[in-house]
């Protein structure tokens, strides 16, 4: 698949909420691809186009895989996914609700990469632990 199909600023958004996750900084993101921490917030906002190698590297660094940040069928699930968590949690803060529901991503992403696995299919973006 060509990441470069995945318009930059969606591309950029998930990058984004990939590193917010796992609790990187732009600034320690950048350091580790050696590049300026502009770069890296240009990436995000989907005004510089990352190179496929610098996604490979963010992949592993977001313990994900390349294809689950570049698959322009990937759907951002909402809450409409969800009913019943959606009702269970009316009663939190709109960002806690939000933490949630990229929890519930996170968890879809790493079962899914579980099963690419299990089935022989090696995930070469997938961090090893």
């Amino acid at each position: 698949m060509n990441f470069r199909d995945l318009s930059p600023e969606i591309l950029g958004a998930r990058l984004r909420n990939a590193r917010e996750y796992v609790g990187f900084s732009t600034e320690e993101i950048a350091h580790h691809l050696g590049l300026p921490e502009a770069v890296m917030s240009r990436i995000e906002s989907g005004a510089h186009q990352a190179a496929e190698s610098e996604l490979r590297t963010l992949a592993k660094l977001y313990r994900t895989s390349v294809e689950s940040l570049t698959d322009p069928e990937q759907q951002q699930l909402g809450w409409e996914s969800f009913p019943e968590l959606d009702q269970a949690s009316a009663d939190l803060s709109a960002s806690d609700r939000d933490e949630v529901l990229r929890f519930i991503r996170f968890l879809l992403r790493q079962d899914s990469n579980a099963d690419r696995s299990s089935s022989g299919v090696r995930n070469s973006g997938q961090v090893e632990s």
